[in-house]
């Protein structure tokens, strides 16, 4: 969005005014985010003063302390106490040298860009050559391979990439994004829904139950790598129709829920039509384990603070969403670890008689795991092998 870039850099021209040292404290930076509300999002001043100092980073406008001494931990991400400018930091809006370069029919639309940094102009020049000497049959290639050979370091095309998000940096660069790859394994089901599981051992507990139940109730069950599924649920349509239902399961806590709704503001972006489900049974079992033992675990400091939407908690039945919105005023959590693999089986199968199979250990259960041959019609995932023997 070229506005926001726009508001980026009169907000840093702004908080550069207010001191002549080559320092500056967050908490000064406040008075001037007031005067910006476009960039304020969801009403959190506090959550976004964090994205907009990380992109006037990425901007080199500024730059971290690295003294840990210097972060507000109880935030997550950490909150910078200071800043740094990154000398000179000037904005080429008063000579505009883009108004006079002869750009290529594909970037002639720079010519008409009210501001630009001269850091971020001197890459486009760069790519402006670039793309006049561009081959036609030169095929595409990833993002950051193509940063590389354009401009000799794999982030430069990222910089231009979020200055212009309303243009078609990929295109004209004529390369791709990249996103982190699916890790999971399918299963021969007609259900079109497939799960999503925050943290590694829920994720080996259930594909074992599933792999021994005869009605499987998901197409692919997936391992949410944490934080890595805003990326990764990028992903989905190498693998799944527009039909899919997706839904997630992680801890109950702040930072457990934040995953979830960033992967949705992921898809948002992307003009995705997938929209993302907690899993009714399995946060609603765990509910019940959690009241069962009766334990009080409390939220680390990390995300005691954090401000949530709770609206995606909310999808859930009603008992269950209101006892977890109870746990998290209280400033607890609940490990997904509390729905252990007995738990799930009894959820899924519906009975308490365990089979022996659910105890194999995870190197044996790989065993049973293969990667799917090159040129074959398997998703590119790591697809469930009956054991014959």
């Amino acid at each position: 969005m070229a506005w926001r870039a726009q508001e980026l850099e009169d907000f840093f021209k702004e908080i550069r005014l207010l001191t002549k040292n080559r320092s500056i404290e967050t908490e000064k930076l406040f008075l001037i985010l007031e005067k910006h509300p476009r960039l304020i999002e969801n009403n959190n001043s506090r959550f976004s003063m964090i994205n907009i100092l990380n992109e006037l980073r990425e901007m080199n406008l500024v730059e971290f302390f690295k003294d840990k001494k210097y972060f507000d931990y109880t935030t997550m991400p950490p909150m910078p106490l200071k800043v740094k400018f990154i000398e000179p930091a000037i904005l080429a809006r008063e000579t505009k040298p883009w108004a006079r370069h002869t750009w290529h029919p594909r970037l002639a639309w720079l010519a008409v860009e009210r501001s630009m940094l001269h850091d971020t102009y001197d890459l486009l020049v760069i790519l402006d050559d670039y793309v006049r000497r561009l081959p036609s049959a030169h095929i595409p290639m990833p993002e950051k391979e193509r940063s590389l050979e354009i401009f000799g370091d794999e982030k430069a095309l990222r910089k231009i990439i979020e200055t212009f998000k309303d243009k078609d940096i990929f295109s004209i660069a004529n390369c791709y994004q990249t996103y982190e790859p699916l890790v999971g394994i399918p299963f021969d089901s007609t259900n079109e829904t497939i799960l999503f599981i925050e943290n590694r051992d829920t994720f080996m507990s259930t594909c074992k139950v599933i792999s021994l139940l005869d009605d499987k109730p998901y197409k692919a069950v997936y391992y949410g790598q944490g934080n890595q599924f805003s990326t990764a649920v990028l992903s989905i349509p190498v693998n799944h129709g527009p039909g899919t239902r997706i839904e997630y399961f992680g801890d109950v806590d702040t930072h457990g829920f934040f995953i979830p709704q960033d992967a949705l503001k992921a898809l948002k972006n992307m003009d995705s039509s997938y929209d993302i489900h907690p899993q009714p049974a399995m946060y609603g079992r765990l509910i019940e384990l959690y009241k069962k033992r009766d334990i009080k675990i409390e939220c680390s400091v990390a995300t005691k603070r954090r401000d949530l939407d709770t609206a995606w908690i909310t999808r859930l039945p009603p008992d269950i969403s209101l006892d977890i919105l109870s746990i998290l005023k209280n400033k607890e959590r609940v490990p997904q670890e509390l729905l252990n693999i007995i738990e799930i089986y009894k959820l899924f199968s519906g009975t308490s008689d365990i089979p022996r199979e659910l105890g194999i250990d995870n190197a044996e259960f790989m065993k049973r795991v293969k990667l799917p041959k090159i040129g074959s019609s398997n998703p590119p995932l790591l697809s469930f092998v009956k054991n014959e023997r």
